[in-house]
């Protein structure tokens, strides 16, 4: 069978949005916001130490820039084919193994603590 449609493995970005990234970007925004809603449970400063900034400012400024940066992840292969990088061909090596060990680690780490 000669088919032309690329097989289950293959995710290929053919329009505006890639479908990985679109993933991925929405995965992160919801990190994003579960962590936004815990800096809103962070303790007040009392004012003798608040030195005008309270202690969920910076985390909550941190976590916007993120979800800024995150918002332009979907289009990066746009910009990358007027470069004349090709994402997907990029992305066709296989994650190397370690790189699930490590998140098993981090997880049983954050889960122990």
């Amino acid at each position: 069978e000669n088919s032309t449609a690329p097989s289950t493995g293959e995710v290929r970005a053919h329009g505006l949005v890639h479908p990985v990234d679109l993933v991925v970007s929405i995965i992160i925004l919801l990190g994003v916001g579960y962590l936004f809603y815990e800096t809103t449970h962070f303790d007040e400063v009392s004012p003798l130490f608040a030195q005008n900034i309270q202690p969920a400012m910076y985390p909550q400024l941190l976590l916007w820039i993120i979800a800024f940066l995150t918002c332009f992840l979907p289009f990066e292969h746009l910009l990358l084919r007027k470069k004349g990088k090709n994402i997907d061909k990029e992305r066709s090596a296989p994650v190397h193994p370690l790189t699930g060990i490590t998140i098993v680690f981090l997880v049983v780490i954050v889960l122990a603590s």
